[in-house]
């Protein structure tokens, strides 16, 4: 067996093996010496057992001054942690450097993702990228409560914005919305105006004077209720003006579409690449693409998940060429049309109560067909001010 000595493992326990005449004499020596033994066992001249590396030295002088045989087997316990970690020092290494890039990797912004942002999500991103919010950020750079605060107030159409953690990626989502309103009767002083122009069709007043009656066309701005009332005496005595005045109103709604499109036709030419990309650097550089024009189809697999973002991205390029037609007229109509129509329903709060709807067309310039959608419904036109 090899023989080692106590430097080779300066921790720990060592197995020995202690043989010759009187052996057991050992015991009272090392006893006196203070060094101690573990699991030990004697039989026949030979005592086996385990020695602190620290006594090994210590108790091979005293084999010597007794003319006995030592053998030392192996290292046990924290020994050979220690034995293979020296062995394996290179990957250790590269472990506790793996394990400090993870840790460092958390306290930075790999990604910046703008949900539910609608018109908004390309200026949000821009923002974002002014107020030092974008991937490779140090982390506790970015308070969520003065971020939230900042962008509701650039966006005030919307209800409220959300800013989250989701690992090392930072969610920004808007939740669209409308905040929730006056009650149907302002219970404030002065008279009763029209928001807008109309027909009105009925009065229904609960205080105050009415100024109007069905039948009469108004303008926005128009007092419909008087805030003050004749009392007994005959005189005119102020209070609140409340009621409700229902018109005749139109609503319209603009589309405007190119009479020419552009069709794309493939030649049968591919080309395919692949990388591995994270927030802030590619792997490797994707090669350009050799077509003069093309349309590109991209998929994506994420790889390392929330804390480690990496993802493999293959490239599909197509070589397109590209035509451009005049389309018919009635194509253009119906599709502008139902565009109009339907941008005139998501225009009106309540689109289901129209009474009438129809469409105009007119050729701009002979390249743009301007389709404007109209519709006539019956809603209460009152805007209550005060004085």
């Amino acid at each position: 067996m090899r023989r080692l000595s106590g430097a080779d493992c300066p921790v720990g326990r060592i197995a020995f093996t202690v043989r010759g005449m009187g052996a057991e004499k050992l015991l009272d020596r090392a006893a006196g010496a203070g060094i101690a033994f573990e699991n030990l066992s004697c039989r026949e001249d030979c005592i086996r057992g385990e020695v602190g590396c620290r006594d090994v030295r210590a108790l091979s002088e005293k084999v010597q001054e007794g003319g006995w045989r030592l053998t030392l087997h192996g290292a046990r316990g924290a020994a050979v942690w220690v034995r293979e970690a020296f062995r394996r020092r290179f990957l250790l290494l590269m472990a506790v450097a793996l394990l400090l890039a993870a840790v460092l990797s958390t306290r930075f912004v790999w990604q910046v993702n703008v949900l539910d942002a609608g018109v908004y999500a390309a200026d949000a991103r821009v923002y974002l990228e002014q107020c030092g919010v974008s991937p490779g950020a140090w982390r506790k750079s970015v308070d969520l409560s003065d971020l939230r605060s900042l962008l509701e107030w650039r966006y005030p159409d919307v209800a409220w914005i959300e800013c989250g953690w989701r690992g090392m990626t930072l969610q920004v989502r808007f939740h669209q919305g409308t905040s929730a309103g006056e009650s149907d009767f302002a219970i404030t002083s002065g008279d009763v105006l029209a928001s807008r122009s109309g027909i009105v069709t009925r009065v229904i007043t609960l205080s105050g004077t009415p100024m109007v009656s069905p039948g009469d066309i108004v303008r926005g701005g128009q007092v419909l209720i008087k805030g003050e009332e004749r009392s007994s005496a005959g005189e005119n005595v102020p209070v609140v003006a409340r009621g409700k005045v229902f018109a005749r109103v139109w609503e319209q709604a603009e589309v405007m579409t190119p009479t020419t499109e552009i069709t794309t036709i493939y030649t049968g030419q591919q080309q395919e690449t692949y990388t591995v990309t994270t927030p802030l650097f590619d792997l490797w550089k994707t090669p350009e693409c050799t077509f003069e024009q093309s349309d590109i189809h991209v998929t994506e697999k994420p790889l390392g998940g929330l804390f480690f973002p990496f993802t493999i991205r293959w490239e599909t390029r197509l070589e397109a060429d590209f035509e451009r037609r005049t389309l018919p007229r009635e194509t253009l109509e119906a599709q502008s049309g139902l565009a109009a129509l339907q941008k005139l329903q998501f225009n009106c709060q309540n689109g289901d109560d129209f009474l009438t709807k129809w469409v105009d067309y007119s050729m701009i310039d002979a390249e743009i067909l301007l389709a404007v959608a109209t519709g006539e419904r019956i809603i209460d036109i009152t805007a209550p001010v005060q004085p």
